[in-house]
């Protein structure tokens, strides 16, 4: 009870001013988690909020933003809704625009429209909400991620990995939802830096759906083993190790149906891909695209390559949705040599670049100059965390990449003449391989 102020909300500290979210926040938890909040001061927490969005209680914060007011208000509407404590008339107080809302507070409106048939058009506008949620969700492979990539409110104790973490558990008993829960899934743990995520928040919810997911949908522990049939083909994933290795089958002769069987305990998820070594003729993209355009820097013979030719090679990239741990792989010519790693050898202006050892960055994180230093992104992109100047390819490895567009650029020298054809330039998610961006190579054609 000191922790909560004349008014009713809770405080931080004892015997301090309360807060309309953290008082929110509190009931949401002690009801989601079944934390007993005493009856008492539950009483006088809920009478605070019922103030609060009925006009009778105020609160001011210098740090609002456009959507503030409007975000705490729904996040108590939701909670008072659960609680039995909302009417329709508090909706007047409320401005109701959910195409424009984002997506945590449409969480908040599915929740309330959800625990209070009262409201007028209810049916109607749940059909709306739900539809502007699945808009907002772009899968990737097998994994949804928010459409509004990362994002951190710490002042509304919020952030993108556990909005979605709370729309796992608002949609987990939805039929129509339950397909889409394993794909929540995998955007949720793909959140994840070093086995956690980024708040003290995320990760209570992240826990607990991760919890009720189990709960509801692995509740029988698997065992046994699992048949694939795909036409007179026959293999089996078998149960008894923990980790059962990938199996394969050929493609049929003729088209035919895949088969999948289940004989012991549980229901495992399986993941099946689809491949084949075929030439790639045109670029592909699911999750990433690269572009590539190669610019001489110095050429003996004006549109022909040439042993000690120089070349920029710059790639442009672009990402779907925020993602982490990236590889890029950009194959060179045989003997070529790649340029700018301040090997005796190399040449900074045959690289094209300042001479100099710092690489300075302007206060919007992009590095000035043209181009800043060799595999540096000029735009949306991160730095990257490694990179490797290798005899066959230029790869480079990025910790984190967010939604939007990058351009990296190198460096090379010919030196090795011949008649060059070179795999694709791949992008790709590291731990979600079915997130990925190819462009094929054209021959290069290197003479003496």
């Amino acid at each position: 009870p000191v922790y909560l102020d004349a008014k009713g909300f809770a405080g931080f500290y004892p015997n301090t001013g309360g807060y309309p979210f953290l008082t929110a926040y509190i009931l949401r938890v002690s009801r989601a988690l079944n934390y007993p909040v005493p009856e008492a001061s539950r009483t006088r927490m809920l009478n605070a909020l019922v103030d609060y969005v009925e006009g009778r209680a105020t609160f001011e914060d210098w740090r609002l933003h456009e959507f503030d007011d409007p975000y705490r208000r729904l996040e108590v509407l939701s909670l008072l809704a659960q609680y039995g404590r909302f009417k329709p008339a508090q909706l007047d107080t409320l401005t109701i625009d959910p195409p424009r809302w984002n997506t945590s507070m449409l969480v908040n409106w599915y929740e309330l429209l959800r625990a209070a048939p009262s409201i007028p058009r209810r049916d109607e506008r749940l059909a709306q909400a739900e539809s502007i949620l699945r808009s907002r969700l772009t899968l990737q492979g097998s994994a949804y991620l928010l459409s509004e990539g990362e994002y951190s409110w710490w002042w509304l104790y919020d952030n993108d990995a556990a909005t979605v973490s709370r729309l796992m558990l608002a949609t987990m008993d939805q039929p129509a939802w339950k397909e889409d829960q394993p794909r929540l899934l995998r955007g949720l743990l793909m959140r994840q830096a070093e086995g956690h995520w980024s708040t003290t928040i995320a990760n209570m919810w992240g826990g607990f759906a991760l919890k009720r997911f189990s709960e509801t949908f692995e509740r029988d522990p698997v065992m046994g083993r699992t048949t694939i049939t795909l036409g007179a083909q026959q293999q089996a994933l078998d149960w008894a190790a923990k980790e059962p290795a990938p199996v394969r089958v050929d493609w049929p002769a003729k088209p035919d149906v895949l088969k999948l069987a289940q004989d012991g305990s549980g229901k495992p998820w399986i993941t099946v891909q689809s491949r084949a070594r075929i030439p790639l003729k045109e670029p592909l993209s699911t999750g990433f695209k690269v572009e590539k355009t190669i610019e001489p820097l110095q050429q003996k013979v004006k549109g022909q390559w040439s042993v000690g030719d120089v070349v920029r090679v710059r790639l442009k990239l672009d990402a779907q949705s925020d993602v982490g741990w990236v590889a890029l792989d950009d194959p060179i010519p045989a003997g070529s040599t790649l340029l700018g790693r301040a090997l005796g050898r190399d040449s900074s202006t045959a690289a094209g670049q300042p001479d100099v050892g710092n690489g300075e960055t302007s206060n919007s994180g992009e590095y000035e100059g043209e181009y800043g230093y060799e595999g540096g992104y000029e735009s949306g992109w991160s730095w990257a965390t490694y990179a490797e100047f290798g005899a066959d390819s230029y790869r480079a490895y990025f910790e984190r990449i967010y939604k939007g567009d990058g351009e990296i650029t190198y460096t090379l020298r010919l030196n090795q003449s011949g008649d060059f054809r070179l795999p694709p330039t791949l992008v790709e998610a590291m731990y979600a391989p079915e997130m990925f961006g190819m462009t094929p190579n054209q021959n290069w054609v290197v003479k003496p």
